[in-house]
């Protein structure tokens, strides 16, 4: 239950872009990741920043189109995504 609430009442509300350094430390330092070695690393690196990196890049993209379209969520990931509206 504290795992959960901590993810969603502080993670979720945390800046976009600030996630992913954040997440690395937790896993990378708090979690011991480094002591998996130079493999650890690169796991660790590419599942913190190009994961969650990417992540928050597409949620700053559908942000930025619904704010400039004034349209809602789901057409903004729509049109993001490129994905069709399943008609």
């Amino acid at each position: 239950m504290r795992k959960r609430w901590l993810k969603n009442h502080l993670y979720y509300r945390l800046p976009l872009f600030v996630r992913p350094f954040l997440f690395f430390f937790f896993s990378y330092f708090l979690k011991l990741g480094m002591l998996d070695g130079r493999a650890g690393f690169v796991y660790h690196v590419l599942h913190a920043f190009w994961y969650r990196f990417l992540v928050d890049a597409k949620v700053w993209e559908v942000q930025r189109r619904m704010r400039s379209d004034g349209i809602g969520y789901a057409e903004a990931i729509r049109i993001v995504l490129g994905a069709n509206s399943g008609r």
